[in-house]
């Protein structure tokens, strides 16, 4: 995998990362809002309906629910609990919610405005409950509301929060992708230019410096070095002429001191010896001027 899709997919993930988190603690702050919502409008309203306000329970015609197992236009029901614990009916849709053993004893020993809040599951439907000591002290109103529309709301939002995640997400995968290709497109062109210098042998290509950052500092290096590695190959290609010019002349003359050896019984005491004299010269000089191609 190359460096662009590493860093592409590491943009990737911190994306999802943080939509994600961000997704959960903007469902759960909204969820929470609407939730205390209604739970504030519950006790205005049971308030509305202690004070003889009971029109708020009647159906209303401008409402029509998609569903069919309940009446839409009529989400409230409300009832009476007597101390006894007997419950009476007043008004709203047409359920009977169940008492617990708390709302009764409110109902039976609870201070004016005080209030609980609990939720109740009545065949299809799922309430939010609120149940509220009158001010006369001797009985309380329980107020329940059908959460059906709250949860096709949640729901909404759940799937608008999801639909926004995946397109932030996506987005980040491409903005790394960009981001990427133009933080290593630098670094494939050197890797490119460094190939073709092992491949081909070639020291004089044009290596492209721009930038201050630790890519141009590499490829300033990188032409640094390529201008050393040519002047090194020119020195040594110079040495190699120049050796093969000094090397020419004692070995051409060792080759003639070879031709005249072979006619060594024929010379006379003082050629003899003038030959050996420069067989051991030139040797000499050659041995000197290897001892130099060593140094």
């Amino acid at each position: 995998m190359s460096l662009a899709a590493r860093l592409a997919l590491a943009f990737a993930a911190v994306g999802a990362v943080i939509t994600v988190l961000v997704g959960v603690f903007s469902y759960q702050t909204a969820s929470d809002r609407i939730h205390d919502e209604l739970d504030r409008t519950l006790l205005t309203t049971a308030a509305e309906i202690s004070a003889g306000a009971t029109a708020v329970l009647a159906p209303n015609p401008a409402i029509t629910g998609p569903d069919n197992d309940h009446d839409e236009a009529q989400p409230m029901v409300a009832q009476r609990i007597a101390a006894d614990g007997s419950v009476q009916r007043v008004g709203g849709r047409p359920v009977a919610l169940p008492t617990t053993p708390d709302e009764r004893s409110l109902a039976a020993r609870g201070h004016p405005g005080e209030h609980l809040y609990h939720n109740v599951t009545n065949g299809p439907d799922d309430y939010r409950v609120v149940t509220v000591a009158l001010s006369s002290g001797h009985d309380a109103l329980q107020l329940a509301i059908d959460v059906d529309e709250t949860r096709h709301v949640l729901s909404s939002l759940a799937t608008m929060i999801a639909l926004l995640s995946g397109l932030v997400l996506v987005a980040a995968a491409a903005a790394g992708w960009l981001i990427a290709r133009r933080v290593t497109r630098r670094l494939v062109r050197l890797t490119g230019l460094a190939e073709q210098v092992s491949s081909s042998g070639r020291l004089d290509v044009e290596v492209p410096v721009d930038g201050r950052d630790e890519v141009g500092r590499l490829a300033k290096s990188f032409d640094a070095m390529l201008s050393r590695l040519a002047t090194s190959r020119e020195d040594q290609e110079r040495l190699v002429q120049d050796a093969a010019h000094e090397l020419r002349t004692p070995l051409t003359s060792l080759r003639t001191n070879a031709r005249v050896l072979r006619r060594f019984d024929e010379l006379n005491p003082d050629a003899r010896e003038r030959l050996l004299e420069d067989v051991d010269g030139e040797t000499r000089e050659l041995t000197h001027l290897v001892d130099e191609l060593v140094e």
